[in-house]
């Protein structure tokens, strides 16, 4: 069973492994339904789940303003103290403005999250070398680790792997949700990426 507190000396680039779940964001007549926010977490928070998303794309997290985000963040981490357990949280961020970005890392800084999963910008489709900058900017910025969010599909732009093993240097960067859709994409990523590169 999971301790309440995160266990001493687990970072989350530790903690990348096995099955985290990209929770839905309840909504009852416009507004964040946190009774049934409340009654998923507890729910999930005894099943084999090894962590939680929170406000990413399944989340709704683009229809989100940062007071609701951090009404989800602390209601998740409330209920999954009081189930006694330690699930790690990464908040879901998007966008295609970096300040902006890094203005939400700075409110979200003291929130109660283990890190941050980053989508490519959607929409604008920067250049490989864009990327590079954007994800780099954000990274130095975050007190958090940052997992980097590949979804080609939803964002317009494909994140290259060399992009990928380039950022994958950053210490702040430590893993990707991979969404590329490309079979041989991912195969040429596992077989080239770092260790300590979560995947």
């Amino acid at each position: 069973m999971n301790t309440p507190e995160q266990p001493a000396n687990r970072s989350l680039r530790s903690l990348l492994q096995g099955l985290w779940l990209p929770l839905i964001t309840p909504f009852r007549n416009g507004a964040l339904d946190e009774a049934s926010l409340g009654r998923l977490v507890r729910h999930y928070a005894g099943k084999p789940v090894d962590g939680l998303i929170l406000a990413a794309t399944s989340g709704e997290g683009m229809t989100l303003d940062v007071g609701e985000l951090e009404r989800i963040v602390a209601l998740t981490r409330a209920e999954l103290a009081g189930a006694k357990c330690f699930i790690p949280i990464c908040l879901g961020l998007s966008g295609s403005d970096t300040a902006k970005l890094r203005d939400t890392i700075d409110e979200t800084a003291a929130w109660p999250i283990d890190g941050y999963l980053i989508a490519a910008p959607y929409y604008s489709r920067p250049s490989q070398r864009g990327l590079t900058q954007h994800f780099g900017a954000l990274a130095d910025r975050a007190s958090r680790p940052i997992v980097l969010y590949n979804i080609p599909y939803r964002t317009a732009v494909n994140i290259s792997n060399d992009t990928l093993l380039e950022l994958a240097e950053h210490p702040n960067i430590v893993g990707l949700k991979d969404c590329c859709a490309e079979r041989e994409q991912s195969l040429d990523l596992l077989r080239r990426r770092p260790p300590i590169f979560g995947f």
